[in-house]
Formats: C-alpha cells, sequence, structure tokens
C-alpha cells in the first residue's frame, strides 16, 4: 500500500514537468470574446462586394487572431487547421495591424489550430460557445519562443535600455527575450541612438550604432556620372550630396570605365566639405590655323558638338582618347582626327590660298589608315628561252591563259609629312579552275595561298575627300594548298566523300610553281572619301624550276619561268 501511494506521488511530481516538455511553442492566451469595437469594412479587407463566407457559401462569423511575440515576416507564414466543422472560408493577413481575420462556419464545438514551419502546431483553441454569423470575435495567439540578442556598437561601451530597462553595456548578450518588435536604445557619451528592432530566427545581432564623430560632404566627379565608392563600397553615382562619413582616412574612387579611374585616399575633416574625383584624364590642346602660311581666325569644330569662333588660336580641355578636329576659313574646310594622350600639345591646320589642289605639305594625313578590300586577281607563268616566251595557267597550264580567283584582306597605308608613307597587308587569295578535257578525277582545281605586301606608299589630295595614291615594293605569296578533284572541294552540294583528292601540286618534282613566290609589285587607288577603288601588278623575281621545260638539239632544258599577278579590288577604309 505505501508502494502504491510513494508512486502516485511520484506521478503528480512529475506531471508537471511533462506536460512543460509537451507544452506548445504558440498559444491561445484568454478566451475568445465576442468583439464589440468599430474595425472596418471587413468587404473590403476580403475584397468582396457582400459579408465574407465560410466553406459552405454561407454567412461566416468572424475570428480575428491578434498575434503577439513574433516578427511580421513570421506572421505571414502562420497557417489554419481545425476540426471539420469549422468550415473555413477565407482568410487574410493584416500586416499593419498584425493579426488574421479567419471566416469560418456560424455554430458550435468546434475547435481551431495555428501552425508555423518553425514553431509547429499551437495550442488548440476549442469553440464551445456558438459563433453566430455576421458577428466578429477575438483572440490572442502568442509565441513562447525566447531568443538571446546581441548588441554592439562603435565604439564599445555604449549603455544599453531595451524596451526601457538598462541590460549593460555594448557589447552585451540579453538572453530570453521574446521573438517580435523592441525598442533599443543606446547612450554614449551625451549622443543617443534609438531603433526600433525586430527579433526573429536568425535574426538576433544588432551591430549599426556607430557613435564616431561624422560630417557631411559632397563627392563630385568630372565627368559627372562616375560610380562612387568609399572604402570600396560603392554609394552610388556622382554628384553625391550630403553625404553622412566619419571623421579620419578613407578611400574615394571614381570608376567611369574599366580604364576611366581615379583613385585618391583623403583625411576626412570637419573643414571638409567637397571630394573632388577626375577619372578622365584631360589635357590642354592648341588649335592654330594657318591661311596661305599666316594664322586667321578659322571656326574650329571639336567632335561635331563644341564650336569656337574668333581666335587665331584656340586652347580646347579634352579627355585623353580620339578627337576630331575640323577648321573652316573662306569656304575652306580641313578636318583631321587625332588621338590626345598629353597634357599639353599643339597641332597646326594649314589651308592653301590658292584652289582647292592643296600640296601634300600643306593637308595633315591620313584620314583612312586602315581598311578591308576585296576583289579580282588572277596569276600566270611566264617562261622564256632563246628569246621565245610562254604565258600558261598555273593549273592546268594552259597556253595564253591565267589562273582566276578572289582576294580579300586588311591593309594599313600610314601617311606622314609631304604625303609620304607605308603600305603593309595581309590577304587571302582563292584560285578555281575547270578544264573538261583532263581526267574525270582532275577536272577540278582548287588553291589557298597568302600575300603579304610591304611598300613604299605616296598620296597626293586632290580636295577635302579625293585623292590618288600609288605604292610600289616588293610582296611576298605563300601556297597553302592547293588540289585537283573531282568537284570543286566544299563548293557544291553535290557529295565528293568518294572523290579521290590529288594534292601533289607544287615543286619541281610535281611539275608545278614553287609554295614560295617574291614579287616586286606596283600599285594605286582613287580614294573617295571611305572607298578605294585599287589596281595592281606584281612580277616574280624568283625562278620556279619544272614548270616548263624546252627542247634544244632533242635535248629537255629550262627556261626562265616566273609567276606574275594582276588585280583590281575595292576597300572600305577607316
Amino acid at each position: 500500500m505505501n508502494r502504491k501511494l510513494l508512486l502516485l506521488v511520484f506521478a503528480i511530481l512529475l506531471s508537471p514537468w511533462a506536460y512543460a516538455q509537451d507544452r506548445p511553442q504558440m498559444e491561445f492566451k484568454g478566451e475568445l470574446k465576442q468583439t464589440k469595437a468599430v474595425v472596418g469594412n471587413l468587404t473590403e479587407i476580403f475584397m468582396s462586394d457582400s459579408w465574407p463566407s465560410d466553406l459552405n457559401g454561407d454567412n461566416a462569423a468572424i475570428i480575428r487572431v491578434k498575434v503577439t511575440d513574433m516578427s511580421v515576416s513570421e506572421m505571414r507564414k502562420l497557417d489554419v487547421k481545425g476540426s471539420p466543422n469549422l468550415g473555413l472560408g477565407s482568410k487574410q493577413f493584416l500586416e499593419k495591424e498584425q493579426q488574421w481575420l479567419l471566416a469560418v462556419s456560424a455554430g458550435s464545438n468546434m475547435y481551431l489550430e495555428m501552425t508555423h514551419p518553425t514553431y509547429g502546431t499551437s495550442s488548440r483553441l476549442n469553440i464551445n460557445e456558438t459563433l453566430k454569423a455576421k458577428h466578429i470575435y477575438d483572440i490572442t495567439l502568442t509565441n513562447n519562443k525566447t531568443a538571446t540578442i546581441v548588441v554592439r556598437s562603435i565604439p564599445e561601451g555604449a549603455s544599453v535600455y531595451l524596451d526601457g530597462d538598462n541590460k549593460g553595456k555594448t557589447p552585451c548578450e540579453i538572453p530570453n527575450q521574446r521573438l517580435g518588435t523592441h525598442n533599443l536604445r543606446l547612450f554614449y557619451e551625451g549622443n543617443t541612438l534609438v531603433e526600433t528592432i525586430e527579433v526573429a530566427e536568425g535574426h538576433t545581432v544588432f551591430d549599426k550604432f556607430d557613435f564616431r564623430e561624422r560630417t557631411k560632404i559632397k563627392i563630385t566627379s568630372d565627368p559627372s556620372g562616375s560610380a562612387i565608392y568609399v572604402d570600396n563600397i560603392m554609394i552610388g553615382r556622382a554628384p553625391i550630396n550630403d553625404y553622412n562619413i566619419v571623421l579620419g582616412a578613407h578611400t574615394f574612387k571614381a570608376e567611369l570605365s574599366a580604364v576611366q579611374v581615379d583613385e585618391q585616399s583623403i583625411n576626412v575633416t570637419n573643414a571638409t566639405t567637397v571630394i573632388e574625383l577626375h577619372p578622365v584624364k584631360k589635357s590642354n590642346v592648341q588649335i592654330t590655323t594657318k591661311y596661305s602660311g599666316s594664322p586667321v581666325s578659322a571656326r574650329l569644330v571639336v567632335d561635331n558638338e563644341k564650336e569656337y569662333v574668333g581666335m587665331p588660336a584656340y586652347n580646347v580641355e579634352l579627355p585623353y582618347g580620339s578627337h576630331t578636329f575640323r577648321v573652316e576659313y573662306l569656304g575652306k574646310t580641313r578636318e583631321k582626327t587625332m588621338s590626345i594622350n598629353k597634357p599639353q600639345s599643339s597641332h597646326v591646320f594649314k589651308l592653301s590660298a590658292r584652289n582647292d589642289f592643296v600640296m601634300p605639305w600643306n593637308r595633315e594625313y591620313d584620314h583612312h589608315p586602315a581598311g578591308f578590300s576585296i576583289g579580282y586577281v588572277s596569276k600566270q607563268i611566264v617562261s622564256t628561252y632563246s628569246g621565245e616566251r610562254y604565258k600558261i595557267d598555273p593549273g592546268y597550264f594552259r597556253e595564253n591563259k591565267s589562273l582566276s580567283g578572289m582576294q580579300m584582306g586588311f591593309h594599313f597605308q600610314p601617311a606622314f609629312s609631304w604625303g609620304l608613307g607605308l603600305y603593309f597587308g595581309l590577304f587571302y587569295e582563292l584560285y578555281m579552275a575547270h578544264d573538261e578535257d583532263w581526267s574525270e578525277d582532275t577536272q577540278y582545281f582548287t588553291e589557298h595561298a597568302l600575300n603579304v605586301p610591304a611598300h613604299l606608299y605616296f598620296r597626293l589630295p586632290l580636295g577635302r575627300k579625293c585623292s590618288l595614291s600609288v605604292h610600289g615594293g616588293v610582296g611576298a605569296d605563300y601556297g597553302l594548298y592547293a588540289s585537283y578533284s573531282k568537284k570543286f572541294l566544299g563548293g557544291s552540294g553535290d557529295d565528293t566523300s568518294t572523290s579521290k583528292v590529288y594534292d601533289n601540286y607544287y615543286g619541281e618534282d610535281n611539275g608545278g610553281p614553287g609554295r614560295f613566290n617574291a614579287t616586286w609589285d606596283l600599285g594605286g587607288s582613287l580614294n573617295l572619301g571611305g572607298v578605294s577603288f585599287n589596281a595592281f601588278m606584281s612580277k616574280g623575281f624568283i625562278k620556279h624550276k619544272g614548270v616548263v621545260t624546252w627542247t634544244d638539239n632533242g635535248n629537255k632544258v629550262e627556261g626562265k619561268t616566273y609567276v606574275n599577278k594582276y588585280g583590281i579590288t575595292m576597300s572600305f577604309c577607316w
């Protein structure tokens, strides 16, 4: 008997602990009561023209659940579950009021629970009294979750008051604080910082309290619009007004592009008002116009935007880079694009006093020093022996024929003073030929080659956008690949996989010219603005053995065999 009594006492003592272990984190507090206060237009809240309905479509009773000790973001995550006869219809979260409005069925003997993905299921609200349609009932849902919050400041030692209670000095930890909204106030050497904080899961550290002395400054950049960084943190685009900054050393950077950057280390004091940054380096450029050898007050237009008049010389401040200058005087115009990359520079524009024909030493060069060309090219083997001369095509070695093709590539011809300059290029050449008299497997010939000229260049201007040019020097050709095949390789839609390709073409052993050919070149161009019409001829000066043989008294001998070229192309220059 005494043993049973002892077990009963132990069970009674253990039951509160067991209850505490099973106690829900969220609990309904108090009793469900009908409200008599004005709650506004519920039909508007539920976005309906009539009173909210329950799950069955009947007029509902409204349960207003006030949520406490929980952040607003966590309140949104709440969901509802209840007995089958709860008849939950519409539900709406009111963020400002921090409450849920639930439309349920009128009646009694129901229960309601709230669920949360982190806090679990609330205690059960048993509804024994009869809920009436078109009536509103209030209940409070409290979260029992607490957390330890951490408060820090710069510098340390600030007094901390949480909801009016002194909690010590920073840095400090404050345990057992309910989730949700709190008032946090810090004091340091006569200065006060106040903030309303929201304690939530994963949001328990509050350290944005800085008591260091500050001042407001303006940050500018030239040009404006640059991205502004303070201590490697972007704060916006210039100009930035009233930027609140801590006194002391800081790094300021203005970035307009990857290469246009100005970075300065500045000690900010109470006397500092403006930080000026210059991400674009600038040059002072002096422009002078001479007419018949004497300075004149010509009109100057820079980059087709800025205009200057009335002075024989202009000092223009410009950012580093490429700029276009145009001078105009007595109907005559000169234009030049120049690269500005020095702090100081000066340039003279010369205008002729006679007519539109301008001698080379009176004009700047070159408006279009580079270009891309494409056009027609042909080449021919020329062989001479004992006064006899034959011309044959390099593909099928037909007399008085040429091998035709196309040429395209890039050229660069900078002209300097007196119109003299250099001409370089890199061109790809494609030759094709067809001869049905050859065997079926070798009726098509294809050759790929490269051409590299290195010439002297002279440009004679005839007007502002018209000129003649001539260039000459040496050229080098190199055969990349040549072959005979049943079809043009890649030249038709027919299947060539079964066609045998014969690519033993170059060299004396194959009876063809060598891969390498050197030439003397001469060419000329008519230049109209950015378009040029070109013609050239190339005379080979390297002998090609084994291509052509002659018979002398029954003996085969080799003549002097060279490869010559001719071409007509069009260039698009810039």
